[in-house]
This record gives structure tokens, sequence and C-alpha cells, in this order.
């Protein structure tokens, strides 16, 4: 189907999007946070011949993203039933290729391989986020990009009442936050992140850690081996 712009117009006035901006045909975009200086820092500029699986992937801004870059095959998995459908209805208006899948992959793990796994700002609703970390490990050939709050989250110092949280930045601490307050299950350190990931199972062979476009979040880009 091919959407005129009073076509598209007339859904973003109806559609309650929300979360990122999405680039649509027409010089129109949803109304949600620019998310490009992410994208700059997770992906390469060209990621042609590539494969890329975003999970948490909410109105598919990543993939579109990873498509455009010239991805050779973009899938993202998003749990929300409301998130998915505007996803797919997204997929629609810009005529895009890219998979949409509506999965919990805690209880229906994917069991291919991909270049790029991408799980950003997900891990702080997960309910074992560790076992998401191994099962994504496994999966991916090139590289894991997470993107997570830290213990300067303003939520996770709220919920907790934590007085000096960037020196606990420094250590590698994981913190149990508050559902019911914060909507949030674990915060980690970078520290942690990368002791869980290089130390315990040795899953990458190394781990930038990036200052996140998004205040008091970090970015861990992990690197398999290339021998």
């Amino acid at each position: 189907m091919t959407y005129t712009k009073a076509q598209i117009e007339h859904i973003l006035r109806e559609q309650d999007f929300e979360y990122h901006r999405v680039e649509l045909p027409f010089g129109l975009y949803t109304p949600g946070t620019d998310r490009s200086s992410t994208r700059d820092l997770i992906f390469p500029e060209s990621l042609s011949g590539k494969t890329v699986l975003d999970v948490g992937c909410a109105l598919g801004y990543f993939c579109f993203e990873a498509e455009a870059r010239g991805a050779a095959r973009v899938v993202g998995i998003e749990v929300k039933e409301q998130r998915f459908r505007q996803a797919l209805l997204l997929k629609e208006i810009k005529g895009s290729q890219v998979e949409l899948l509506q999965r919990d992959i805690l209880h229906n793990p994917i069991d291919e391989y991909f270049d790029y796994v991408c799980l950003l700002n997900v891990i702080h609703h997960l309910h074992e986020p560790i076992r998401i970390l191994r099962q994504l490990a496994a999966i991916t050939c090139e590289r894991l990009i997470i993107e997570f709050p830290t213990f300067t989250d303003r939520k996770f110092k709220h919920a907790t009442g934590l007085a000096f949280s960037f020196w606990y930045n420094r250590l590698p601490l994981i913190g149990v936050s508050s559902r019911a307050q914060a909507d949030q299950t674990f915060i980690f350190t970078p520290s942690a992140i990368k002791r869980i990931l290089l130390e315990h199972e040795c899953l990458f062979e190394k781990i930038d850690i990036l200052r996140s476009p998004i205040s008091e979040r970090a970015i861990a880009i992990c690197y398999k081996s290339t021998n």
C-alpha cells in the first residue's frame, strides 16, 4: 500500500505514538525522542551484508535505521502489544522489509545467529537479566550492544534514596530497583556488565563502555573474538 501525505497525517493524529521519533514519507515523523545520536554511536555507516536483531524494538526505530544502512536482514522483537502493532503500521507506511515479531525471548528464545544484536534500554525491566545476556551472547556473531541505566539513574535514586550514587558507578555492582516506584528491576554499573560478560564465562573478547546520549545511561559495545 502507498500512503498519501494526508493519510499519514491522519494516522499521526489518531495514533498515540510515543518513545521513538521515526521518520516517515513527506518529511513527517512520529513525535518521539530523536535517537539519531545513539544510532551513530552503535552502528557503522554501512551495515551492508550484516544481520541485525533488536530485542525490545518498540516502534522499530533502530530496525529501520539498520535497514537504511544496508543490513541484509533485520529482525525486531517487541513484547508489548500496542508498540508491536504500531511498529507494524510504521513498517507498512515506510514500505520496509524489516521482520517484526511479538515474542518473549525469555520463554521463547531465538535460535538464529545475528552479526549485531541490540538490547537497548530493556535490561532494567527484566526479571532475569543475566539469563537474557547469556542467551543473546550465544547468538551474537560480532557485537552485542547494550544500553542501560546506571546507579545515577534518577528513578533508581528516588526509589532507593541512594546518595552520592556516582561513586557506586566505579564499582562492579548490581542494584535492586523498585517495580512499584520506578518500573525497574535491576540496575547495573558499567564494570558489573563487563565483569559478568568478560570474566564469568568469557562470552566476549572485549567491551567498550560509551556514554549514552540519554542522561545517566551507558552503552556497552561487546565484541566477539575475530579468531
